[in-house]
């Protein structure tokens, strides 16, 4: 059966904290994924403009929108519907409702990337640890086989994100109505190609 082992190492005001946990379970999913760059573009009063041409982007995608705001802190805007794509610019109208951050002012510098779906299918109510880490900023939507929106977790490039069981927080992706996570909807918040790595512990016998 697989385990996976967390350790992490703090060092604060010359204060070094260290700890580890270890987790088994019966179900282990893990992949590797290639992100393709996002494009470079800033907010217009219908959608997002400066966009370089053959930026790919059709009329028909679900976008999610990256930023860094004024803080530096990495923000996005998920499951956005492109109405229009045109050579250097798309827009969109909010319907139907993306979710996660406001969008900022307009000619804030954003970076908009295509989804790409990765394969689940596990009972969310049996997720019991989560690891997620990528090389350049990131959002992953898990979705359930409405489909719908069950967690939108954003990745801070080179920064390992950390869920595991029984640490304090309860399982966060759990859905009102439906527990079963079908996809990942995963994009790039960067100009640069993008390796997503993430690994799931489940129980598969519960």
């Amino acid at each position: 059966m697989p385990t996976m082992t967390i350790t992490r190492t703090i060092t604060v005001g010359g204060v070094t904290l260290t700890g580890s946990s270890s987790r088994t379970e019966d179900g282990l999913i893990q992949n590797q994924v290639t992100l393709p760059a996002g494009k470079a573009g800033a907010i217009s009063a219908t959608g997002i403009d400066g966009l370089t041409t053959g930026h790919g982007i059709t009329d028909s995608d679900t976008v999610d929108v990256h930023w860094t705001d004024a803080d530096g802190i990495h923000r996005c805007r998920y499951g956005v519907a492109v109405d229009t794509a045109a050579t250097n610019a798309i827009t969109f109208d909010d319907d139907p409702a993306a979710a996660g951050d406001t969008l900022p002012d307009e000619d804030y510098a954003v970076v908009v990337a295509p989804r790409v779906e990765i394969d689940v299918d596990v009972n969310a109510a049996n997720v019991k640890a989560l690891v997620v880490l990528s090389d350049q900023d990131a959002h992953l939507d898990l979705t359930n086989d409405d489909p719908a929106s069950m967690y939108g977790l954003i990745v801070n490039r080179n920064t390992p994100w950390i869920w595991n069981e029984g640490e304090g927080i309860d399982n966060p992706f759990l859905a009102e109505t439906d527990d079963v996570l079908d996809t990942i909807q995963a994009t790039n918040g960067s100009a640069s190609s993008a390796t997503l790595k993430f690994a799931f512990l489940y129980d598969s016998v519960s």
